[in-house]
């Protein structure tokens, strides 16, 4: 990504980036189009207050988990997966989007209903013939007790 060598230009463009002069630390490179800040002063203080600070973190944490648990069961499936090498390179940010949309759809659906649901792969990631890959069009929200039935098998329909 090219960035803008001016503020100005980098608003009118929607950057939310651009190159500036070097900071009162001097830190020369990047800096955000909101605030002037330098990007170099932000890590070090945001590192130094995680540092200092490991309850607050370990709090925010566990309350981001519990507020959106769609996005963090997503993001463990993605981590599963990659660890079976079933995740495509070319999966852009708009597929990532749609599978976290799957699984907060499977959580609504439990709420509603109150019969837990399961976001399944059809095609399982391994698979006895065919293993599958996890990607939004081979996902699907079915009811878990249909799911730990179906186990690891393709069902053709």
């Amino acid at each position: 990504m090219q960035y803008k060598t001016s503020r100005k230009e980098a608003l009118a463009a929607g950057d939310i980036k651009y190159i500036g002069g070097p900071c009162k630390h001097g830190h020369e490179g990047l800096r955000y189009t909101r605030n002037h800040g330098c990007i170099k002063c932000h890590r070090i203080t945001s590192a130094t207050y995680i540092k200092n600070n490991p309850e607050k973190r370990r709090e925010l944490r566990k309350e981001y988990r519990k507020r959106y648990p769609e996005k963090i069961r997503a993001n463990h499936a993605r981590r599963r997966a990659y660890k079976l090498n079933r995740v495509p390179k070319w999966l852009t940010k708009e597929d990532i989007k749609a599978i976290q949309d799957i699984y907060a759809e499977a959580t609504r659906k439990t709420l509603e209903t109150g019969i837990p649901h399961h976001v399944d792969h059809i095609i399982p990631l391994r698979g006895k013939l065919i293993s599958g890959l996890h990607v939004p069009t081979n996902l699907q929200v079915i009811p878990a007790t249909q799911n730990m039935q179906k186990y690891n098998a393709y069902i053709c329909k």
